[in-house]
């Protein structure tokens, strides 16, 4: 069984597995657009990821719909979203992160 077959391990172990455009667009994400290099990106990502207030303030500005879509995806082995079946489940798939609203701006009534 190779590496990449089974679950990962660790937050860094995950996001390691990823490409650099990937991590550059979750950095994006977070505010940190700037990083170039994968092990910053990682890093970058891992202690965002780490600080529980991120996570609880990431989960508190999605909709429900958008929280069903991270439940499913970390139940799978890769952590990531299989749009068929979630879209059968859901009857659609929730926005692409890059389009979703910053936790800034006001839901949509």
């Amino acid at each position: 069984m190779r590496h990449h077959d089974l679950p990962p391990a660790t937050v860094a172990d995950a996001l390691t597995r990823r490409t650099v455009p990937e991590l550059q667009a979750l950095a994006a994400l977070i505010g940190s657009p700037k990083l170039q290099r994968k092990p910053e990106l990682v890093g970058a990502l891992e202690r965002f990821l780490r600080e529980p207030t991120n996570l609880r303030s990431e989960l508190e500005h999605m909709d429900e719909l958008e929280r069903a879509a991270v439940a499913e995806a970390v139940r799978e082995p890769d952590g990531r979203l299989q749009p068929a079946s979630f879209r059968a489940k859901y009857g659609r798939l929730p926005p692409r992160p890059g389009g979703r609203r910053s936790p800034s701006q006001p839901r949509r009534p």
